[in-house]
């Protein structure tokens, strides 16, 4: 098995999710932790990395840059990465424009190097199984389907670059985008998409938001919200198909087959690890850098995170934000 080695950048609650879930992933080791903050130099102590402020300052050899930074910082984080002939793996979103994304993705070709986006629901055992009733059409076609993410407002990123649309992208591209992500891979691009969000006048950032998307024969709603109250994180999905309807919500679903017994389906992972954010014990994200680096190997995109589903997303994202 060829080793490969890995900078992460951007030393908090994300770059902290990665380095736990690579110690699991035999054949990858961490090579350098960056960051400008200096606070990070004591997690990279901490982890037994040795830390650099920027890429450019790297003297240890790597193969792949991770990106784990705020979201404002990923387009000049990637170019860099690219620049100096590494592969990267990118935390979601990859850009807050469709346009910036596709120039990444014309830069990583250029170079013949890959560029990965981190979608982490793509690699959980609930998405796979949808995945698999839609594309066998198991129960018949779908015929509705309702997707939710809801949380307290981020008070952990109290008066930071979270809640700067420019910087953020705000709930859209903080959370509805896991969502959105798997519709896309689901049922293709929409052919109409309406948001309608509200919240507190007194804060410059929607606290909800309502999503619809328009197929031919199907519609798909979904919400999102950064609550003004201790509301715990909850997520999950409900797709109706002509013979079924299948529910996850948490670690829970169930199948309630038309003229037959509900059944609940495993969807435990065998290997999970603490994340040390608010998304407990799991083993997505080891599932997802384990799909990234065997690719990296074999010198293949990621199928499951494919370039024309990120840029579709981000080209949704686009209209869906300018009208509001």
């Amino acid at each position: 098995m060829k080793p490969i080695s890995v900078a992460i950048v951007g030393a908090g609650g994300m770059g902290n999710v990665h380095f736990q879930n690579y110690k699991h992933i035999e054949g990858v080791s961490i090579a350098a932790v960056v960051d400008k903050n200096a606070a990070a130099r004591s997690r990279a102590d901490e982890w037994g990395v040795p830390y650099f402020s920027s890429l450019d300052a790297v003297t240890v050899p790597f193969d792949v840059v991770d990106i784990c930074a705020p979201t404002f910082l990923h387009k000049e984080l990637v170019m860099r990465a690219l620049s100096l002939g590494k592969n990267v793996i990118c935390e979601k979103p990859l850009a807050l424009s469709e346009t910036d994304g596709a120039e990444l993705f014309s830069e990583a070709e250029k170079r013949g190097l890959r560029l990965y986006t981190a979608l982490v629901l793509q690699f959980t055992k609930a998405v796979e199984y949808l995945h698999k009733i839609v594309d066998k059409k198991t129960y018949g076609a779908p015929c509705s389907a309702y997707f939710f993410r809801l949380s307290e407002c981020p008070s952990w990123s109290k008066d930071s670059w979270l809640f700067e649309k420019e910087k953020s992208g705000f709930i859209p591209y903080d959370l509805h985008i896991h969502d959105l992500d798997i519709i896309v891979s689901l049922f293709g691009e929409p052919e109409n998409a309406r948001c309608y969000a509200n919240g507190r006048a007194s804060v410059p950032y929607p606290e909800h938001a309502t999503f619809i998307y328009e197929y031919k024969n199907l519609t798909v709603t979904a919400e999102a919200a950064w609550y003004n109250a201790p509301f715990p994180f909850t997520a999950g999905w409900r797709v109706e198909f002509e013979n079924a309807v299948i529910v996850c919500s948490g670690n829970d679903l169930t199948v309630y087959p038309a003229g037959g017994e509900a059944f609940r389906v495993n969807i435990e992972d065998e290997v999970t690890v603490a994340t040390g954010i608010n998304v407990p014990a799991v083993g997505w994200y080891y599932n997802e850098l384990s799909a990234f680096t065997e690719c990296l190997r074999r010198g293949e995109d990621c199928q499951r995170v494919s370039k024309r589903q990120v840029l579709t997303v981000l080209k949704i994202l686009d209209k869906l934000t300018k009208r509001n």
